[in-house]
């Protein structure tokens, strides 16, 4: 038996502390000046008695990101080392395979349908094709419709 490797990118956020001095006349200067700093831009900004030490990423303040969070985007994705492909799956738009069959053109569909239902629907509308093709490819397990996409997509000459 064979092993194979993947690996889980995850957004996450997490607190950064940045150590830095100031140089003033009293403590009373020196708080004064610290909080006058624009936080968001403290890298850039242009406070010359001023000086950034160093900086620690702090690990036990890591917190999952929630989709809602992120603009309904993912937040976790799937990837196999060394795939011909990028993605496996998110945790927004699921499993590789079925964000392509959501996103397969109708032409495409009917040509699947025929092949794998050896049946004629020439003479169904689109929407009737996606619909039935909807149903079908809900139908299949999760190996079948890998399968496919891995047919149709990937290996595709």
């Amino acid at each position: 038996m064979k092993t194979y490797s993947f690996y889980r990118d995850k957004k996450v956020t997490v607190w950064e502390r940045t150590h830095f001095t100031i140089h003033a006349d009293s403590e009373e200067a020196a708080i004064l000046k610290a909080a006058a700093i624009d936080l968001e831009n403290m890298e850039t900004a242009e406070e010359p008695q001023m000086v950034i030490s160093s900086s620690e990423v702090l690990y036990d303040t890591v917190e999952e990101l929630p989709t809602a969070e992120n603009n309904g985007q993912p937040t976790a994705e799937l990837f196999m080392d060394d795939a011909k492909f990028d993605l496996i799956s998110d945790n927004v738009a699921g499993t590789a395979w079925d964000n392509w069959w959501k996103e397969t053109d109708m032409p495409t569909r009917e040509r699947i349908l025929q092949h794998r239902k050896q049946s004629s629907i020439t003479q169904i509308s689109e929407s009737e094709i996606g619909e039935q093709g909807d149903v079908w490819w809900n139908t299949l397990s999760t190996e079948e419709r890998y399968r496919i996409w891995r047919q149709e997509y990937i290996d595709k000459p």
